[in-house]
């Protein structure tokens, strides 16, 4: 449940970073956003797979 709830506060973490970095500076080149943008649907993804495990083991379980 800590994996679930990790990815999902990084993910939100990187996104807002992202956006307010891309506000702060209007480039879309820029490598700090390029960077965040691309950390963000890294951690969407371990939302989903950790999702994913979290809900087998939950449904072996019972």
């Amino acid at each position: 449940m800590a994996d679930v709830v990790t990815s999902i506060i990084f993910f939100l973490l990187f996104e807002y970073l992202a956006v307010s970095a891309y506000v702060q500076m209007r480039h879309i080149i820029e490598e700090v956003f390029l960077l965040r943008q691309l950390l963000a649907p890294l951690f969407l993804i371990a939302v989903y797979f950790s999702t994913k495990t979290y809900r087998g083991v939950f449904l072996n379980l019972q």
